[in-house]
């Protein structure tokens, strides 16, 4: 007796879409193998974050380092443009080249900017200036990835994989009027990065600051 099976189709996940949300979005990914699909999603995710000057997912627990700017107030430059979300603690870095030690000073009297792009210490001292000297330990990026990034993750792999791609399958209390998107690129573009109005018009409404996007 033969048994007959159905295949199961693995879902390649990315931190802001998966191949399940593109084939549910109407991206045919039907000739195309998970490695190539992770490549695809990989690729795009770190584009959008190059061009937003932003990450839109969680990264818990990591440690950065920055340097201090002998000011009150401490950006998170150069090392990193990411919105930290909690803070576990920040230290002054201190190197003794001689014995090849570290010590760490400890900074508990502070408070993270409104944007949470910043640290501002309250106790009359400063960051003391010089190269990656400041140790921030916290949680960084995005709480949870916004839809219409998500959505522009989507446009742009299908861009990439479906000649045959006219625009994406989405709920209709969801279908916002810039993201009916075609192959069309002439008109007026805002940030013209990627080429396609649509997206660059999503893009820029996310970008920092800090971004690269260029202005319209």
């Amino acid at each position: 007796m033969a048994w007959k099976g159905t295949v199961v189709t693995s879902d390649v996940e990315g931190n802001y879409i998966t191949s399940t949300d593109l084939t549910n979005y109407g991206v045919n990914m039907t000739d195309i193998t998970d490695a190539q699909k992770a490549m695809h999603i990989a690729d795009v995710e770190s584009e959008i974050e190059r061009l937003t000057g932003d990450q839109f997912y969680l990264s818990s627990g990591v440690t950065k380092y920055f340097d201090g700017s002998g000011k009150d107030m401490m950006f998170f430059r150069p090392v990193t443009n990411l919105r930290l979300r909690n803070l576990t603690s920040a230290c002054v870095w201190n190197r003794v080249t001689a014995s090849v030690t570290t010590a760490l000073v400890e900074i508990t009297d502070f408070i993270v900017s409104e944007s949470d792009e910043s640290l501002q210490r309250v106790d009359g001292g400063i960051w003391p200036k010089s190269v990656q000297n400041i140790r921030v330990i916290g949680d960084w990026g995005w709480i949870a990835c916004p839809e219409p990034i998500r959505w522009c993750a989507a446009l742009m792999i299908a861009l990439k994989v479906d000649p045959n791609f006219k625009g994406l399958h989405v709920d209709s209390h969801l279908s916002w009027p810039h993201l009916s998107i075609t192959r069309v690129t002439t008109g007026k573009r805002i940030a013209p990065i990627t080429g396609v109005p649509n997206i660059d018009r999503i893009l820029w409404k996310y970008r920092r600051s800090s971004g690269f996007m260029a202005a319209p």
